[in-house]
This record gives structure tokens, C-alpha cells and sequence, in this order.
């Protein structure tokens, strides 16, 4: 048995002997568990583990729920011996493959039940739901280990008992006592993440200010007033935010905090009464929906929309919702994972199905990079700096790595003392934790050369559909390849066309062709990097940005390429399998 809680600060409450297993599988154990819990609290131990959905009817018995006598409805493991520990880096666990219990065309005949249900007034939302299965989970806590590196959660948890190990990624926090306050952060309201950082900060600010997922949450939030107001001061509920659009890994979320002062001598049972289950995945109004969702559901729910969290020596504790939460049995090698989603009046049940996919892919979700960087030219300055920061400060917002502008411009003053007069080729680059790794090269020679560049055309389709191409990161392997195949052959450069046949850009540089004496750069979407040395030649040729293919390519005028290293680059030639495709004209001129 062990727990793994992950805290504020970032690191983990973790404890591979607990000293006291808390268990509970009826009501009145139930009950007997809690006054346990609080008195274990009192006298100095750390107690973590779950309450499952199924808890809430020990609760409150009118909150009904489908039966699963199998798992309990309580287990908490206790222990005065506790570590604060950052998670080791384990191998590599294959990504688990999710089987849903239930398909499309089913899911939308349960979903419009529902939607008959919030038409004829019964409830204003319910969470409709249904479990995956998923194979081949023998090493639970690996794979714990694993998501966190991916994609680490602000309330992931982990327990282990010898009959069920709970993976809790959980973004949400269900409701946590500091001293006196009780605070929750209802999270309802879903937008999937983009390619680039333009087009997800836009999908992120439109979730924000959408009308259906703003109406999902402000249902909960105001259930959740409710719920606190019944243990805490009268006029103490607040809501310092609502509506806040939190970006994460694998998609975005709309998140509200609630707050409270708790009312002195309040028991943790009856702060559960009021509170238990979180209304994000019921509904509203609470019992109604959960009656429903108990008509509606094939199965039981287990630790998945329960609760799992930590409870701290003197009182305090922190409680997730357990969504993105796997229930596991290792010695079966298998586990389940619940998905679902807020269905309100407007919903759309296709978009509803393909929301709770959306949900579930986390647990296949891996990250290939290590950093993102910025390749930079110092020439008595750093040239074109503060475009290179804010194109790395925009990476490390989508990837969410941590960004210290100040740091590094500290070091990049430091390191200016070491160069002399030589100019400089400087990669500053920004690992997933946030350390900041400099290092500079003398340049070869300035610019490109004096003869035009011969360059030729990859046969190795870049996927435009990829966030790598957009962003600039250690994933680049297939354009190393190419461009020291190219160099080894004679070649200056190579570029790439997508996986559509449209021109996408070089292994080191933007491209860009003179047609009809305009000239035109291909766009984005084609799956290029935002180029700085791009953007600033969009505007000095008044460029335009265009689907651009290789006929395109072979009726160009004139033909060059750049990168904020060298510059711009005449093209003289370009090749496709020994045949020469392009050649600039022997009149061309600028």
C-alpha cells in the first residue's frame, strides 16, 4: 500500500508504508470512518485516499446511486510517516488503448433521454457519463508516474491498496479547508487545444466568452453557493473569478472558484452533506440529477467523479474531483476509465460524444519534445530579440513550460562578455521544467555566400497536422536528416512539401516565390514555423501568404529563402530526384 498526492508547491505527499487503512463499504462504516478520519487528523497523521461517487448515498441517502458493491465506498490510508518527493522518471509505459462500454449511436439515444429530461424541466444540466476499459495495466503507478511527466495536473493523486490502485489526473478541485475557508473551482466548459499558439489562444478566449459553456457554468457555481452556504457564515460566499478559460495539455477548460467561511465546529461529515458529490458532475438541481443519471447510466461510477485527495494534520484538506481517474486492478492487468460531459437544453449530442472522447485522451497523450528554443544571431546586439522571446514565450505558454523572461535576459547579458568582436550563433532554449540552457557558436560565415543557392525538394512529406511544425522544439530529427543528406550532396538547403503536396518551408528557412512580379511566402496552415526573418519580409515585399504547391514552385520568377541567422538567400536552382525543376531565369533581377 502506498499514496502519492501531489501539493501546491508541485511536489508530492508520499508515503510507501501507511500505518492505518481506513475503510469503509455501507453507510454506518461509512460514518464510522469520517469521526475516524478526523481523530486520526488530530492526532498528527497524514490521511490520504478516495470517496467514491457511490459514497454520496452514504451521504445522504437521497441521493441516489447505482449500486457497486464491489468497491468500497471509502478507503483512506493513514501515516505519521510522510516524504515530500518529486516522482522518479520511469521507463516508458504503452500507452493504454480505451474500448467504451457503449458506442455513438447509443450514447446519442441515452444523451436525448436526457435532453426530453432538461426539455420537460426536470433538471437545468445532468452529467451523463459511460466507462472505458482499458487492457494490460500491470504497473499502475508507473503509468501514474508517466502522465504526470506528460502532462502533470494541479490535483493529480495516486493510492494503492492491495485490491485497487486509483490514477487521479484530476484538473479540478472539489473543495479544500484552509483554517476557516472552504474553497471550490468548479470546472465546466470544454474547447479542444489548436496548432499554433494564435489559433489555441483565440479557441481558448472563445471558450471563455461562449454562451452554452459559460450557461454550464454558471449553473454549477451557483449550486455551489448553495451547497456552501449551507456550513458556512451567513454572506461569506464569494466568487473571486468565474469564467476563467485554463489552458491544459490536451484540451481547455472553463474554471470558477467559489469561497466560504466554514461555520465553527462544522464536522467533516456535515461538510460533505452539504457538498457530496460535486455538482460539476451531477447536475442541477443535484438530487434530480442524479436520479437520472442512476436511469440513464449502464454502470456504476466507482472512484471516477468521487473524490481523491489529502488530509492534512490539524484539519486542513484538499479534495479533487476525480475526473481523468483510472480504477485499476493490477492483478488482473486491467482498469476502467469513466468519461462524460455537462449536457444542458443546446447541447448537440454528436458534439456531447465527441467531447467525452476529447476527455479520455489523455491517457494516450505523449509529449515528444524536450525543449523549445530560439537560434539567434549576435552581431554587437542580439539581433531581433525581443521577436525571439516573445515567439519562445509563446511556446512555453502552449506547452505550458514555466517562462522567465527576466531570468533569461540575465543570461543573456552574462554570456555577452564572452563573445569579443566575432559574431555569434546563440540557441537559447527553455526545457519542460523551465531550466534555461544557453549555448553560443562562433559563425562560419555571414550569410549565405556569394553564388545563388542550390537547393532540392525532400521526398519525405512533412504532416501539417502536427504541432510540431509550429513551433520550435527538439523534435526536428526528419529535417536534420534531410539537411545533412542535402549538404553531403551538394545542396545549400532542402524544402519540404505536406502531406497535401503544398510547399511548406526549408530544414532551416522560410521560402518565398516571385509570381506575376508578387511575391508570396506559403501560409501557416501548410505546417510552417512563424518565422521572424519571415514576418519581417512578408512586409518589406509586401508578401502575401498563399497555398502553394510545386507547379507554383516551377512557374516562379525569382525564389528565395532566409532565417534570422543568415538573412536572405538567392535561389539559383532547385532539384526533385535528379531532375531539375526550377532554375532561375537568366534575366532575373531584384
Amino acid at each position: 500500500m502506498r499514496f502519492a498526492v501531489k501539493m501546491p508547491e508541485g511536489d508530492y505527499c508520499y508515503c510507501s508504508s501507511p500505518e492505518v487503512l481506513v475503510t469503509a463499504s455501507d453507510a454506518v462504516g461509512f460514518h464510522e470512518a469520517l469521526a475516524q478520519m478526523e481523530q486520526l487528523q488530530a492526532d498528527g497523521f497524514t490521511i490520504a485516499g478516495w470517496l467514491s461517487y457511490e459514497a454520496a448515498s452514504a451521504v445522504d441517502p437521497r441521493l441516489p446511486v447505482l449500486g457497486d458493491q464491489t468497491f468500497p465506498l471509502l478507503t483512506m490510508l493513514a501515516s505519521r510517516r510522510v516524504e515530500r518527493v518529486s516522482l522518479p522518471q520511469l521507463a516508458a509505459v504503452t500507452a493504454p488503448v480505451l474500448k467504451p462500454r457503449i458506442d455513438q449511436p447509443a450514447y446519442e439515444t441515452r444523451c436525448q433521454r436526457l435532453l426530453d429530461y432538461i426539455l420537460a424541466g426536470d433538471v437545468y444540466q445532468a452529467n451523463y457519463s459511460f466507462r472505458c476499459d482499458l487492457e494490460g495495466i500491470s504497473e499502475p503507478f508507473e503509468l501514474f508516474c508517466q502522465l504526470e511527466a506528460e502532462h502533470p495536473m494541479p490535483h493529480s493523486a495516486y493510492i494503492e491498496t492491495d485490491s485497487w490502485q486509483v490514477i487521479s489526473q484530476s484538473p479540478e478541485l472539489f473543495l479544500k479547508r484552509e483554517g476557516e475557508q472552504l474553497i471550490s473551482e468548479p470546472m465546466k466548459g470544454t474547447a479542444p487545444r489548436r496548432l499554433t499558439y494564435y489559433a489555441d489562444e483565440q479557441e481558448r478566449l472563445a471558450l471563455a466568452a461562449d454562451i452554452k459553456n459559460r450557461a454550464e457554468n454558471i449553473m454549477i457555481v451557483d449550486l455551489m453557493r448553495n451547497d456552501l452556504g449551507r456550513v458556512c457564515e451567513i454572506g461569506s460566499i464569494r466568487v473571486p473569478f468565474k469564467f476563467e478559460a485554463q489552458r491544459f495539455h490536451s484540451l481547455h477548460q472553463l474554471v470558477s472558484r467559489v469561497t466560504g467561511t466554514q461555520r465553527q465546529g462544522t464536522s467533516l461529515l456535515e461538510i460533505l452533506q452539504a457538498t457530496y458529490p460535486a455538482g460539476s458532475i451531477t447536475g442541477a438541481p443535484k438530487v434530480r440529477a442524479m436520479e437520472i443519471i442512476a436511469d440513464l447510466e449502464l454502470d456504476g461510477r466507482k472512484a471516477y467523479t468521487g473524490s481523491v485527495g489529502i488530509f492534512l494534520p490539524g484539519g486542513d484538506f484538499s479534495l479533487n474531483v476525480a475526473i481523468r481517474t483510472l480504477t485499476c486492478q493490477s492483478k488482473l492487468a486491467k482498469a476502467e476509465l469513466g468519461i462524460g460531459s455537462g449536457v444542458v437544453a443546446n447541447s448537440e449530442r454528436h458534439l456531447e460524444w465527441q467531447e467525452c472522447l476529447l476527455k479520455g485522451e489523455f491517457v494516450a497523450y505523449r509529449q515528444q519534445h524536450h525543449e523549445v528554443f530560439e537560434t539567434m544571431l549576435w552581431q554587437g546586439e542580439y539581433i531581433w530579440l525581443n521577436d525571439h522571446l516573445k515567439r519562445l514565450e509563446q511556446s512555453c505558454l502552449y506547452w505550458l513550460i514555466p517562462f522567465n523572461r527576466a531570468q533569461i535576459v540575465s543570461r543573456l547579458n552574462e554570456a555577452e562578455s564572452e563573445y569579443g568582436s566575432t559574431p555569434q550563433r546563440v540557441r537559447l532554449a527553455v526545457r519542460r521544467d523551465g531550466t534555461v540552457h544557453l549555448v553560443t557558436t562562433k559563425m562560419r560565415q555571414s550569410g549565405w555566400g556569394d553564388k545563388p543557392l542550390k537547393l532540392c525538394l525532400s521526398d519525405q512529406p512533412i504532416d501539417a497536422a502536427s504541432p510540431y511544425q509550429y513551433h520550435k522544439t527538439d523534435v526536428r530529427n526528419h529535417y536534420d536528416t534531410a539537411y545533412q543528406k542535402a549538404l553531403a550532396n551538394g545542396f545549400d538547403e532542402v524544402l519540404f512539401l505536406n502531406q497535401n503536396g503544398e510547399l511548406a518551408e526549408g530544414a532551416i528557412s522560410s521560402v518565398f516565390l516571385q509570381q506575376q512580379k508578387q511575391w508570396c511566402t506559403p501560409s501557416i496552415a501548410s505546417g510552417i514555423l512563424p518565422g521572424i526573418w519571415r514576418a519581417k519580409s512578408i512586409r518589406k515585399l509586401n508578401g502575401k501568404e498563399l497555398s502553394l504547391s510545386i507547379e507554383n514552385l516551377k512557374q516562379a520568377e525569382k525564389v528565395l529563402i532566409g532565417n534570422s541567422l543568415r538573412f536572405e538567400g538567392k535561389v539559383g536552382q532547385i532539384w526533385f530526384n535528379d531532375e531539375l525543376v526550377w532554375q532561375e531565369p537568366v534575366n532575373a533581377s531584384r
